[in-house]
Parts: structure tokens; sequence; C-alpha cells
């Protein structure tokens, strides 16, 4: 594929029978916003990294992988050290390793969004993105958070998990999300106020299935902590019929 104009600086291939990422994208040095979405002979041998191990694309800033057929968390942002927004939608990722994301560490990736990729539990190798502001986890298979999930996502502002079987929410799950601003868990099968939202003290949205939640007197510690912690905090979702 010849790529012409060292200008560019949006580029998207999209429903190709490319087996790999072209090699000429290397030299679009002025690179912003990737979109290789949705051409599924790539999978995990086809980001191939030798397409980006220059320091030629320190402009690149967002890159979409959607529906790329990949298995894998991609190790690209060892040589992508500017990269902000990773959107791995509708991959069916049955491995998130610790050394395929420890390759970003110290990155400025703000935004990570996991739509559709068959999660069925939260990776723990995503602690390791300490950077984080936004992380998506819509339409997966997750039905619990434990405790350490999210353990030095410290910066984490939003946080989306909305159209998955979640039923269980351990009681310090959110201790480490001191900055986390809005949390959606719509679309879930939590039944009750889940505790660990006390730890959320800048929490100003909380949406969630209200026509599941079973209203009992162990949930008075939740107007208290609207008191004194956060009283424009606002919360949303479909009321009990």
């Amino acid at each position: 594929m010849a790529l012409k104009g060292h200008s560019v600086t949006t580029l998207s291939i999209q429903h190709t029978q490319l087996i790999a990422l072209p090699f000429a994208l290397s030299i679009l040095r002025f690179l912003d916003r990737l979109y290789f979405d949705h051409n599924h002979a790539i999978g995990d041998s086809g980001i191939l990294i030798t397409s980006l191990s220059n320091d030629t694309l320190t402009n690149l800033q967002f890159v979409s992988l959607v529906d790329d057929n990949l298995i894998y968390f991609p190790s690209l942002l060892r040589f992508l050290r500017n990269v902000r927004t990773l959107v791995l939608d509708s991959n069916r990722l049955a491995f998130v390793s610790d050394s395929s994301v420890a390759v970003a560490v110290g990155t400025p990736i703000h935004d990570l969004s996991l739509q559709n990729c068959s999660l069925s539990r939260v990776p723990s190798a995503l602690s390791k993105l300490t950077n984080l502001k936004s992380l998506d986890f819509n339409d997966n298979q997750i039905r619990s958070f434990e405790n350490s999930d999210f353990n030095n996502m410290g910066r984490l502002q939003h946080l989306i998990v909305t159209r998955n079987p979640l039923e269980f929410i351990a009681n310090e799950t959110f201790k480490d999300l001191r900055c986390l601003q809005k949390l959606d868990i719509m679309d879930s099968n939590i039944k009750t106020m889940p505790e660990a939202i006390r730890f959320l003290r800048n929490l100003t949205t909380l949406t969630l299935p209200l026509n599941k939640i079973e209203c009992t007197c162990n949930i008075v510690w939740l107007k208290q902590f609207m008191e004194v912690c956060n009283t424009n905090l606002k919360i949303a979702g479909p009321a009990r019929q």
C-alpha cells in the first residue's frame, strides 16, 4: 500500500483484506489519529511492531484497532510513547498480560476503550496504567469487582461498565479512585447500593439500575455520604415501576 503525503494527520484504513499494518505508516511523521478498524485478516500477528518501531510517529495520540480479530492486548505502546487514546473495541481479548501492558507504563495514555472484548473480569494488568482518566468496559461479561481491581488508578475520572452481568462489588473496590467523577453501571444485575462508592469523594454522576436496587435501612449511609462528601452527586437510572 502506497501512502503519499507526509503531512497526513488523520488516516483511516477500514474493512480491508490487509494481513498486517502497512510499513509505510512509519513515514507519516505528522500523523495524529489512526483508525485501523474492521480488518479481520489482521489478528495479533498483523500488528507489526516493525511498522511502528522508529522515532517518526511522535505526534500520534489516538489509535483505534476496532474489530481486528485481536486476542492479545497489543504491545504497540512500547514504541508509540505519546498515544493518549487507545480503542480496542470488539476484539476477543483472551489475554491482557502483565508484559503487554507493562510496555505502556510511563506513557500518557488517558483513555482506554475495551467495549465488547469478551472480558469476564477486570484485567489486573491494567493497574499498571496509572495515568488512565477514562476506562470503558461496556458490553462485556464482567460479573464482579474485587477489592484490587482498580488499584493504583488514582487519576481515573470516568468508569463505564454498562451492559455487563455485574452482580457483586466488593466494599473496597473503589478505594484508590479518589478522582472518579462518573460511574456508570447501568444495565447490570446489581441489587444493592454498592457501599464501595463511599470512597468516591469527587463523584458527580452515578448511573445504576435503580429498578433492581432493594431499598432497605442498610443504605442510610448513602444519605450521610451525600451530605458530608458531595452534595452535587446525581444518581440516575430507571426507577421501579
